[in-house]
Formats: C-alpha cells, structure tokens, sequence
C-alpha cells in the first residue's frame, strides 16, 4: 500500500545519502557500520521480503521482524564493527550523572578509560544552552512548531482515520512518511541533548522535517486535498 511505499522512499533517499557520505569519506567504518545504517537495512529488506499483513491485528510484525533481523545482523557485524562500543558506556555514564542510583549500588563502578576520555571532550558532554538558544535565534524552533501543528491535524485527519485499510492517496503516503521523519527527528535530537556532537544529526532531520510539512502546500498535506489527488478524482 501507498504507506510502505512511503517508507521505501524515505528508506532508499536515506540509503542513498549513506552511501554518498560513504563515497566522499572513502569508506568510513565509522559511518558504513553505524546503528543507523544497519537499521534502515533490517527495515529495506523486511519491507523487500514481506508483503503487508492480511489480518489487522498483525500490523506489528513487521516491526518486531525489522527488530529481530536488526539484532541478527549487529551479532554477525560484531567481529569488526566496534565502532560503537563505547555507546552503552557513554549512556550508562550520562545516566548515572542524572540520576547517582541509576542500576542500582550494587552495579555502580567508575567509568572506564574510554569513558573518561570521551568524556573530556566537549562535544561528548550535555548539550550546552548556548547550542540550543542558536534555533531560537534562527527561528527554527518557530518554523517546526508550525509545522508539528500541521504535522498533528493531518495525523488526525489522514492517517487515523485509514488505520489498517488499504489506501493509495498520495497525501495518505506523504503524511505517513513525515511521521517517520518527525519519530526520527525526535530521537536524534533527544540523542543530541545527551551527547553534543549528535546535534550535527538531529538539527539537519529537523530542518527536514520542517521543509517537508510546510512546503509546498501545507494545507494540502493537512486536509488530504489538493494535487494529483485532486487530479485523480476530478479525472
């Protein structure tokens, strides 16, 4: 249906933009073996491989297989994809700093030497006020809220009331898939609050999101009118 269709778009253009980075980097195991890009994978090839469940009641299979395969292919990648091994301590480490009992007495123990070093450096620690005022000076913060309104009234109005039916609307597919964008937008810039230098990827997913809900026509996207539905109908 239009809603997978939806999301291969949003998977392939990330994908793409992946591989480009990849290309311009000269392979950086850094990004080629991130969480990200092993992700969006499972998600391609669950979506490849399976067709939308028949019944209603299975609308989460395929997320729970995008899941499983997820883990399946961070298991066979673990041998050489250590790039990421750091990230549970650095998590561990910002958690225990917010709240001192976090896992319990029991289990507290000093930060590792890795820890310790990414930790002295700056873009590794909080977000600091300064970054987060930047988008209020810019008026981004003021663009996505407007566009998180139009984002809210088309969720109710097109995507609720279509919920486990087959549909082809094209403004059904294009509300889907900024949904997808503003649930990633939202993880990355929580991330970035944690880590600083994750901002570099959160900032960019939100002006993303915000150009895709405003433009070209918001309130096309919000009432599901307008374009080349418009177009079908009237043909």
């Amino acid at each position: 249906n239009s809603a997978r269709a939806a999301m291969m778009e949003l998977l392939n253009s990330q994908l793409l933009a992946v591989l480009v980075a990849a290309g311009l980097l000269f392979g950086n195991e850094l990004l080629v073996q991130h969480l990200l890009v092993t992700q969006l994978v499972a998600i391609k090839l669950v979506l490849s491989l399976r067709k939308a469940p028949l019944w209603r009641l299975f609308w989460w299979l395929d997320g729970a297989l995008a899941v499983l395969l997820f883990l399946l292919l961070r298991i066979l990648q673990m041998p050489f994809a250590t790039a990421d091994e750091h990230v549970w301590e650095l998590y561990a480490n910002k958690m225990r700093t917010l709240f001192p009992s976090y896992l319990g007495t029991a289990v507290q123990k000093e930060p590792t030497f890795n820890t310790r070093l990414y930790n002295a450096v700056s873009v590794f620690d909080f977000i600091s006020w300064k970054n987060i005022e930047v988008g209020f000076q810019t008026k981004v913060y003021h663009m996505a809220a407007l566009a998180l309104v139009f984002q809210s009234g088309a969720l109710l109005l097109q995507i609720l009331p279509h919920a486990g039916k087959e549909t082809q609307s094209q403004s059904y597919a294009h509300v889907f898939a900024s949904m997808v964008l503003l649930l990633q937008t939202g993880l990355f810039l929580v991330l970035g609050c944690f880590i600083s230098r994750l901002k570099c990827i959160g900032v960019p997913f939100l002006l993303l999101f915000a150009s895709v809900a405003l433009a070209p026509k918001p309130l096309e996207m919000l009432t599901g009118r307008g374009g080349s539905d418009s177009r079908a109908r009237a043909a």
